[in-house]
């Protein structure tokens, strides 16, 4: 008798998991490591093109534009007459938006904890230029995050690490209401319908102890 009490108890514990996480209003995503099975490499070459959608999974991309997604590339810029050498430049495209500062537009590199509403919106930016590479506001080989706004003015981000002129994405998120806040680096937290099964459960096996 016993058992089986436990076991509907850890059923409906789960049932209650798997709805909280339906009805959660951040949904994230975790890129797995390089070699891992479903890991997507965002990262490019010169002349490459790939985009990333935040509002799919790491193994469900294929590098297809859309609303929620940012096209990451790089080329090399000529200025014709200048006299100037060719230079280097990282640039991330729309179709969705992203964060950039207020005063040359580049993108802007967050910090976990940052409000993305507020932000200024552009559906292009660059993040890094020159040769060497001394202009980038992102630090090579430093965590930060891309603030991104996806169709129906949702707000998301998506964790990146720069090498030379090109970004690494470990984790992205987006919300699904439109219009409500989200900081960089935020995810769900645990539905109040798990806290309160499992709050149950536990009371339940103390009542049965002797």
């Amino acid at each position: 008798m016993r058992s089986t009490t436990v076991a509907i108890a850890c059923a409906t514990l789960c049932t209650a998991a798997c709805v909280a996480t339906v009805r959660a209003d951040i949904v994230h995503f975790v890129n797995p490591a390089p070699g891992q099975p479903g890991h997507y490499d965002w990262s490019v070459q010169l002349w490459e093109m790939k985009y990333l959608d935040i509002s799919l999974p790491a193994a469900e991309q294929t590098s297809t534009g859309s609303g929620n997604s940012l096209l990451q590339y790089y080329l090399l810029e000529y200025m014709p007459g200048s006299g100037s050498p060719p230079v280097h430049t990282g640039v991330v495209y729309g179709p969705a938006m992203v964060a950039v500062d207020h005063i040359e537009e580049n993108l802007l590199p967050l910090l976990a904890g940052d409000h993305l509403d507020g932000q200024n919106w552009m559906d292009a930016a660059y993040f890094a230029w020159g040769s060497p590479q001394t202009h980038s506001p992102f630090p090579e080989g430093e965590r930060r995050y891309i603030g991104v706004q996806i169709s129906g003015g949702r707000f998301g981000w998506i964790e990146v690490e720069r090498t030379g002129l090109s970004f690494a994405a470990y984790s992205w998120a987006y919300e699904t209401v439109p219009g409500v806040p989200i900081l960089a680096g935020q995810v769900p937290t645990p539905g109040a319908a798990v806290l309160m099964v499992a709050g149950a459960l536990g009371a339940a096996t103390r009542r049965r102890r002797p």
